[in-house]
């Protein structure tokens, strides 16, 4: 027999993509409390797709889609239908266009925006019980938030958007699960999903921001019906020496093998998925906050300077000081503190057409001076 042994490098039993598989596939049902936090990400998330299938970038997905042929999954709001993939991909962009979708914290994504149009999809064309999408959500965001976990903020940080790439793997792991896939299929699921996973922060600020959402809702579907029709790729792909892990994070196997020891169904007992407030990168929300409390104290017109402090990882992502677009003003903190202390609040009105927003909006802006600092918490970006 010939063995192989990279020098310098200790030996490690197998791959994980096995086990991670095998543990979602035999996660048990969420908690009262999950099950609570699920359907209050069903109803934001459909609102979060309604209202982003009327935007002006979505008619132009429409039109595409359309275009590359009908099928039966619904593209939501439209009575538009599309071959389900494809309705993953409108329904999934739509659903992140505003930036009003729910997040959480170790994956850094936005679950809810590529796991609901996933299933949405899914059940179209194959029967999926209210039980089942229950226990998908949680598959799919257990395996979002705890590759977080593994690979995060080291993953983020080297310019990934995680929510197109853990998404992807999220997505495929809920539709594997409504499919009843058993742990072999679910591996490979993940592992196409994992394949096909990119996405790139420097799309921030653009309309491909969204749809690097609605890809991975796609290819975790597609790859969940292609793992159930016997596909599957190599199972080193995660935590092989040219797989996920090591190109898109370098975090080590010590932190994955932690986050798979934890698969065991209360992910979201443990982080909670958090419904925004505002229209806004979460980033902006916390100094939102207190432009909001401060108009209530002071008149913007009084104000001389805005000194405002942001952790280095969310300065980076937030880039857009003086946006020329309603995609780019959903990420300038300037903007956002500047509407929330004129109006004292933030709505996607506001949002609109940042050139058209005031001379006091724009005044407070050109007071805004941010600052970038490290983190309190490294491992957070908080």
């Amino acid at each position: 027999m010939t063995v192989r042994a990279r020098a310098g490098s200790p030996a490690r039993a197998g791959t994980r993509l096995a086990d991670i598989g095998r543990r979602i596939a035999g996660l048990p049902r969420p908690s009262a409390r999950a099950v609570r936090m699920i359907e209050d990400s069903f109803i934001d998330l459909l609102g979060c797709t309604l209202s982003g299938n009327r935007q002006a970038e979505a008619a132009a997905l429409h039109a595409v889609a359309g275009d590359l042929g009908g099928g039966p999954a619904p593209v939501i709001g439209t009575g538009m239908h599309l071959a389900a993939p494809q309705a993953a991909f409108v329904n999934a962009t739509a659903a992140h266009l505003e930036e009003m979708d729910d997040w959480e914290e170790p994956g850094n994504t936005h679950p809810s925006a590529v796991i609901w149009p996933a299933l949405w999809a899914l059940a179209a064309i194959r029967p999926v019980g209210g039980d089942q999408a229950l226990r998908a959500y949680a598959a799919g965001f257990e395996t979002i938030a705890r590759l977080g976990e593994a690979v995060n903020f080291d993953h983020y940080n080297r310019g990934w958007h995680s929510t197109a790439t853990l998404g992807a793997a999220g997505a495929a792991a809920a539709t594997g699960t409504a499919m009843q896939l058993d742990g072999d299929r679910m591996a490979a699921a993940i592992g196409l999903a994992l394949t096909q996973a990119s996405g790139y922060a420097e799309q921030f600020g653009s309309v491909v921001k969204p749809m690097q959402a609605g890809f991975a809702a796609r290819d975790g579907l597609s790859s969940a019906m292609m793992a159930a029709a016997g596909l599957a790729g190599n199972d080193s792909i995660l935590d092989g020496e040219r797989g996920f892990v090591a190109l898109k994070a370098g975090t080590g196997m010590d932190r994955l093998d932690a986050a798979i020891d934890a698969m065991d169904g209360r992910a979201l007992d443990q982080w909670g998925v958090a419904i925004k407030l505002y229209p806004s990168c979460s980033y902006t929300h916390r100094l939102a906050d207190c432009a909001v409390a401060l108009s209530k104290r002071c008149e913007a017109g009084d104000i001389d300077e805005i000194h405002a402090e942001l952790p280095d990882f969310h300065y980076a992502i937030l880039r857009h000081d003086r946006p020329d677009t309603e995609i780019q003003a959903r990420f300038s903190l300037p903007f956002v503190m500047a509407v929330c202390l004129v109006h004292g609040r933030l709505t996607g009105k506001h949002l609109a057409d940042p050139r058209a927003a005031g001379e006091d909006i724009w005044k407070l802006i050109e007071r805004t001076n941010i600052h970038q600092v490290v983190a309190a918490q490294a491992g957070h970006e908080f």
